[in-house]
């Protein structure tokens, strides 16, 4: 992949520069981007040719904040972790994006596919990487008030598994931006403290809430308008198993929101340890979830239906999300090779023991898809890690929805 040419947008650099004029906490309002050339290839699926690498990748590289230019993604996460929950409406891997499109079915960026050969999407790689050409799309819905997209998904853990801490002591410049298409959708997002043998969270800091950017509470974290906008497609797999191709749902001209959530906000102190972070639905609650069990979540997250946007915030199943850092950061170094206790908000599985790090080279991150079954009218009952067995309520769920046609109004 060649670069074809720089990009570097500073609207919002204007802005901030302008006396009097008071962004709210979190707000990002500036993208400096790169373009370079996408990578072409093709597909047919409902006898549409679904054509990809038409025009750019759009990677992300800096973005302003607070007046300070803060450089993105330093460091990717060695593991993306999907944690999924079946459902009766929903199992297997389903995956949908949004893309920035030149026409329906020609798409600009590279596709972003799994590479096992399924044209499922590599959700993993969608949620973390730089490229802002595409980003998942109603994340976390699971139920019917969005058919077109129901999906599984629970948790996204995005992890260091060696360690993460800030380069600098000014931890409110250093954290993690969190991209929502259209700043509309809530989500919220918890500081990793400590892994388990399997590399799972084991501890966490607080649960932090990103509000839409419409919320009138200027002192929460809520997402800013950026100045990337563009015709963005929606795309989706069939939401039971086997999934394969992404289809087409429809086209709309947004812009892309993000917010800002610093160190400080997710609770972490200088030269504190950590090991990412998972974004989580907005109406899970820590006092009522237990936040390192999926199980525990609501398995019916909705979606935001016009109603006024309060809190605690109701809805999100329609967060359009991609992750990353920004600012200064390191790894752990090879030689630390014990993990300090951490402080701990009672959302833990177990003890908060010192453990040992794992040092990981970082290389290409790799995602990981782990479902777990709820207990079903038959009472069987599937652990974390496998398919499981799903009872007869699910049988009929895949009749049904292998009659279902994707909804293409939004």
């Amino acid at each position: 992949m060649t670069t074809k040419h720089s990009q570097l947008l500073f609207l919002g650099t204007t802005l901030l520069a302008i006396p009097g004029l008071v962004f709210s906490k979190g707000e990002i309002t500036n993208f400096e981007t790169e373009s370079v050339s996408a990578t072409s290839s093709s597909y047919v699926k409902d006898a549409h040719r679904y054509e990809w690498g038409m025009s750019d990748d759009l990677l992300l590289k800096y973005i302003n904040y607070d007046s300070k230019r803060l450089p993105v993604n330093s460091l990717p996460p060695n593991l993306v972790k999907i944690r999924r929950v079946a459902n009766s409406h929903s199992y297997g891997q389903p995956c949908s994006i949004f893309v920035s499109a030149l026409v329906s079915y020609k798409y600009k960026p590279t596709f972003p596919g799994d590479k096992t050969g399924s044209g499922n999407c590599n959700l993993g790689q969608v949620i973390t990487d730089s490229n802002i050409n595409y980003g998942s799309l109603d994340l976390f819905s699971n139920t019917v008030d969005r058919s077109s997209t129901l999906k599984n998904i629970e948790r996204i853990d995005v992890i260091y598994s060696s360690g993460l801490k800030s380069g600098t002591e000014d931890l409110a410049h250093a954290g993690h931006f969190v991209i929502e298409k259209s700043g509309n959708n809530p989500v919220k997002i918890a500081a990793i403290l400590s892994l388990d043998e399997n590399k799972n969270p084991k501890t966490y800091g607080p649960l932090i809430s990103i509000y839409p950017a419409t919320f009138a509470d200027a002192t929460q974290i809520r997402y800013g308008i950026t100045n990337v906008e563009d015709s963005y497609g929606w795309l989706t797999t069939e939401p039971i198993a086997p999934q394969d191709y992404l289809a087409d749902i429809g086209v709309t001209q947004e812009p892309l929101g993000a917010a800002f959530v610093s160190l400080a906000d997710l609770g972490l102190s200088a030269n504190q340890v950590y090991f990412g972070v998972s974004l989580i639905p907005s109406d899970v609650n820590s006092t009522t979830s237990d936040l390192i069990n999926p199980l525990t979540y609501p398995l019916n997250t909705p979606v935001f239906s016009g109603e006024s946007i309060q809190d605690p915030l109701p809805f999100g199943g329609d967060a359009d999300l991609k992750v990353g850092i920004a600012g200064a950061f390191e790894l752990v170094p090879t030689s630390d090779n014990t993990q300090p206790t951490q402080n701990d908000d009672g959302n833990s599985a177990g003890s908060n023991d010192s453990q040992s790090i794992v040092t990981t080279v970082l290389g290409e991150t790799t995602t990981q898809d782990i479902t777990d079954v709820v207990p079903t009218q038959n009472g069987t009952t599937g652990g974390g890690g496998g398919s499981g067995s799903f009872g007869l309520f699910s049988l009929l769920s895949i009749a049904l929805f292998r009659r279902f046609k994707f909804r293409s109004n939004r």
